[in-house]
């Protein structure tokens, strides 16, 4: 493919800056000459001239004046990116290709971009912000122009931050364990993948107002997209409870804590069905958050590992009050993560959450950096941190309504010679939870159940059987372990052995088990044995065997 010329290249640019707000003779100069290095001296040069010489005229609204003006935000943010990046580093890039040098362009000519990427690629930890001496690399912009490229909604608001996150922090650069896919998925079909399931409306409500970073902690994911599909039709079909307050890290419970009987392999399905210690369960907690929508990141504390998401809904358990939590350890006081002290990564968030302050600090430390050496980069620091204090870690939203509203569930067909029971039409039960269904109605829950732990399981429920013979009997289900099973007794019989077998979270029928039944009514009662995970059931049904 046949590239700009330089000059083509920097006269394009030129007007996009122009359109920005950019008229400076000594900055268009800078831009024409095709020199990425001496248009960062020219930027670095223009800056200085328009800051007082004198430390002591640096006052704050001297200050503030400069970043309200349009041309100097834009220098500034552009100064910044090429810094970061390194202008050779630059310079390559845009020799790989036409589209690379028109992303690049675009990028430099709309500073609220440059601007929001910046933010959104700054480190987690103070001294790592105060020395300064990071760097981004070049990859980040590849992915960044191919999904510009590939996708017009990627050039503004939501799609615009996620498309920043999907350079940032590709999938396979996240948490590292079980369950992850051996070839991590491509960046734009993430990007793709998480953009389609945002239109469809099956991410949760918070999703939609994510920092850069926040959604770095989501596309980064090692699961393969088909597992992330699946962990939420799971989530809806077998523990639709648990979308209440967005609290999907819950199923984590459902992981069962001992060495798995069945392999990883590269799917998270066979993580939850086969359990495991603290390191699968914490790729569990991070994986099924991600999965809707919800930042989430490894947590370490001695002799153990969790994980941390980011709540919508702060005063739920556990730390209520926190808008990030650790889930399935101890608390911040004990824990690192993203390479500081839970403390440190507590103060971060708060602060980041306080947008404007976090954003106007680093803007400072921009032009502190602009400045070099000598006094007027301190006192430019000095003013940066006069700001207002950012927001508290503690305090938020008071917890919200569920995310599932109740609704009606639209009739059963008749079946000649069948019996349909809905699963909450019980007579009387112990130990199981009526649910709101994901798609309307009602369904029956059993939470994990063992000797000792809680209420025995028992449903009782009336059958009236037309006619007498013998009868099929399933149970419409979902289960997502190895080796469950229910009891099932009639007219206070002998309980009989009904398999489940795994459904992977999902609505499937049991094996059938027949039962010989009189004409009348009849009690039927299911019981569960010990040592068995969460059942859902969405309804009962008898079929009369045809007659050889």
């Amino acid at each position: 493919m046949k590239t700009l010329s330089c000059s083509l290249l920097f006269a394009t640019m030129m007007a996009a800056s122009l359109h920005a707000g950019r008229s400076d003779p000594v900055l268009t100069e800078g831009m024409k000459s095709g020199d990425m290095a001496g248009y960062l001296r020219k930027l670095t040069v223009w800056l200085n001239a328009k800051v007082p010489a004198n430390p002591a005229h640096l006052t704050e609204k001297r200050v503030e004046g400069l970043f309200e003006d349009r041309i100097f935000a834009s220098t500034l943010a552009q100064r910044q990116l090429i810094s970061k990046f390194g202008p050779a580093n630059l310079t390559a890039f845009m020799g790989e290709g036409e589209q690379n040098e028109r992303f690049l362009v675009w990028l430099l000519g709309h500073t609220e971009a440059l601007e929001r990427f910046l933010e959104g690629a700054t480190p987690i930890g103070r001294a790592q912000r105060e020395a300064d001496n990071w760097t981004i690399g070049v990859p980040a912009l590849q992915i960044w122009s191919r999904i510009f490229h590939a996708d017009s909604d990627s050039r503004d608001g939501l799609y615009l931050r996620l498309a920043m996150a999907t350079g940032l922090n590709p999938p396979g650069t996240g948490n590292q364990g079980a369950g992850q896919a051996r070839t991590p998925e491509t960046p734009l079909a993430r990007y793709r993948y998480y953009k389609a399931a945002h239109q469809n409306g099956e991410l949760f409500p918070s999703f939609d107002n994510l920092s850069v970073w926040e959604f770095r902690q989501i596309v980064s994911s090692n699961a393969s997209n088909a597992d992330l599909a699946w962990g939420r039709e799971a989530i809806n079909t077998w523990r639709p409870d648990l979308r209440v307050n967005e609290l999907v890290v819950n199923s984590t419970s459902e992981v069962w804590r001992r060495n798995s009987p069945i392999p990883f392999e590269d799917t998270f399905k066979n993580v939850l069905a086969g359990g495991g210690k603290c390191g699968p369960r914490s790729s569990w907690s991070i994986f099924i958050c991600q999965a809707f929508g919800l930042p989430a990141v490894g947590v370490r504390q001695p002799g153990h590992v969790c994980a941390t998401y980011k709540s919508a809904h702060p005063r739920v358990q556990p730390q209520p009050g926190n808008v990030w939590k650790v889930v399935y350890g101890r608390g911040w006081h004990v824990s690192r993560t993203c390479g500081v002290s839970g403390e440190e990564f507590m103060e971060e968030m708060a602060l980041r959450g306080n947008k404007g302050k976090f954003f106007r600090t680093e803007r400072h430390r921009w032009l502190a950096a602009a400045l070099g050496s000598g006094d007027r980069p301190a006192a430019i620091m000095k003013l940066g941190e006069k700001n207002p204090t950012g927001a508290e870690a503690r305090g938020g939203n008071i917890p919200e309504k569920p995310v599932i509203v109740s609704r009606a569930e639209d009739p059963m067909e008749d079946k000649p010679g069948v019996i349909h029971l809905e699963a909450e039409n019980y007579v009387k039960a112990t130990g199981i939870a009526v649910h709101d269904c994901f798609t309307g109605g009602k369904q029956i829950y059993n939470a994990k159940y063992a000797e000792g732990w809680g209420s025995s399981p028992r449903i009782e429920y009336k059958v009236e059987v037309p006619t007498a013979g013998t009868y099929q009997f399933i149970l419409h289900a979902a289960v997502a372990n190895v080796d469950q099973s229910v009891s099932v007794a009639v007219d206070g019989g002998a309980p009989l052995p009904l398999p489940i077998p795994n459904t992977r979270g999902l609505w499937k029928n049991t094996p059938p088990l027949e039962l010989v039944l009189r004409k009348g009514l009849h009690p039927l009662v299911i019981t569960r044995p010990p040592a068995q995970r969460g059942l859902a059931v969405r309804y009962l049904e008898l079929k009369k065997k045809a007659q050889k």
